[in-house]
């Protein structure tokens, strides 16, 4: 076998393993998107009170606790209220609330609904409960991640 030969099946040799090795590198695939049940998923602290449009911070009100929000699948969750009172630990909203759908909101807000009513919304860290107290009188209690 001359040696021209030789050079020219060892430059296809090289030229195929090159081609191989291009076709064979895949170019990576961005991680998908999370499901909104896990975007929302996770432990918030209580942080704010918001009563008649006045927002209180937690330090100023007489209650404290967490929220807990549990996966159940990509549109479900579950959720553990645990809010108390400050001075003698007496609960305030301590029950667990299941089968909670969650859904695309506006502005890349995630909006809660039980039953078919909205009860909450999830938007940039915070957590925002809607809630009544036996009076009738709304508020809204504020979680931050």
């Amino acid at each position: 076998m001359s040696m021209k030969i030789l050079v020219q099946k060892s430059v296809l040799m090289l030229l195929a393993i090159t081609i191989l090795s291009l076709l064979s590198c895949k170019e990576k695939q961005p991680e998908p998107e999370p499901d909104l049940a896990t975007k929302v998923s996770g432990r918030f602290t209580y942080s704010e009170l918001i009563v008649e449009g006045q927002t209180f911070p937690a330090s100023e009100t007489s209650i404290k606790g967490t929220i807990t929000i549990t996966k159940k699948d990509t549109e479900s969750v579950d959720v553990k209220l645990d809010i108390r009172q400050k001075a003698n630990n007496f609960e305030f909203m301590v029950y667990p609330i299941e089968d909670v759908t969650v859904s695309p909101g506006e502005d890349g807000a995630i909006d809660f609904f039980y039953g078919g009513h909205p009860v909450a919304q999830f938007k940039g860290n915070k957590l925002y409960i809607n809630a009544t107290d036996e009076g009738d009188k709304s508020f809204t209690l504020v979680g931050v991640r």
